[in-house]
């Protein structure tokens, strides 16, 4: 399920009075956590328990939640995009793309290689 992958999540370290290991949960959804020994264990449980939870939602025939996008994943998304279409990405354009809030799109400097 590749829309897995547009819901941002948010990873921890648990201390050992929480059992130690790594807790994994989805903003978008409350109810939504797993976690794991390694940090690639609880991110695997955790997308697990995100196919889970909208499987649960479409049976009941509840809403999904759209995922909710931050300005620094679109920008960083848009870069990387970029940067493998074999434009040139500078770390200083993309601070300012941040400290402007602003994608390609809306920049009027639609597809232009960057110095």
């Amino acid at each position: 399920m590749k829309d897995l992958d547009k819901y941002q999540f948010e990873i921890r370290e648990l201390s050992a009075d929480e059992g130690g290991g790594f807790l994994v949960s989805y903003p978008d959804f409350n109810e939504c956590i797993a976690d794991g020994e390694t940090k690639e264990e609880a991110l695997q449980n955790g997308r697990q328990a995100l196919a889970d939870v909208i499987a649960a939602l479409k049976e009941a025939g509840l809403p999904i939640p759209k995922p909710k996008q931050n300005p620094f994943d679109v920008l960083a998304r848009r870069a990387i995009e970029e940067s493998r279409a074999g434009k040139t990405v500078t770390l200083e354009d993309f601070e300012r793309r941040m400290k402007k809030n602003v994608s390609w799109e809306t920049s009027g400097k639609r597809r232009q290689k960057l110095p």
